[in-house]
């Protein structure tokens, strides 16, 4: 809904896993856009890779095999329509900066799960991932040049967005 909402023709995601939310966001750019993802496990990109030829979708689809944190850097001057960040909690708030900068005028950032199980919610989080949303989630808390809304939908969603 959010992809049509911004009319997004390109994507750029982290976190593949098998590929189901790419497969979903490569069809919602439609034919002449573009989804660009990013998984650094090797047996779910060789899974994901698979699922996007058995659907047709692996020419509208470019996964990038690594880490994140070192591939986004490399992306140059891409601009996204939407960024959907669903990777390594622990390292929600260097992906989300990253992210920033790759973002196209009305783009939203889209932050997956970043109420890890509700421990991003204590004051203390007892796991990396709940302490990594909680970094997100306070340090996105006052920043006045971005849009943001907290969606508590599931395991909860943070949307960034130019204003």
């Amino acid at each position: 809904m959010i992809a049509h909402l911004v009319g997004a023709r390109t994507a750029l995601e982290i976190g593949t896993f098998i590929g189901n939310t790419t497969m979903h966001l490569a069809r919602m750019v439609g034919e002449a856009g573009y989804v660009t993802t990013i998984e650094c496990g090797h047996q779910f990109a060789d899974v994901a890779r698979k699922n996007f030829i058995r659907n047709g979708l692996n020419k509208r689809i470019t996964l990038l095999e690594g880490y994140a944190g070192n591939i986004l850097p490399t992306l140059g001057k891409s601009y996204y329509d939407l960024i959907f960040i669903d990777g390594g909690k622990q390292d929600y708030l260097d992906y989300t900066l990253k992210c920033e900068r790759l973002l196209s005028e009305r783009g939203v950032i889209i932050v997956d799960d970043v109420f890890f199980h509700g421990d991003a919610l204590n004051a203390k989080p007892q796991t990396a991932k709940g302490a990594g949303c909680k970094v997100l989630l306070d340090s996105y808390r006052n920043r006045e040049d971005l849009g943001k809304l907290l969606l508590p939908v599931g395991n909860g969603m943070l949307m960034l967005f130019r204003k």
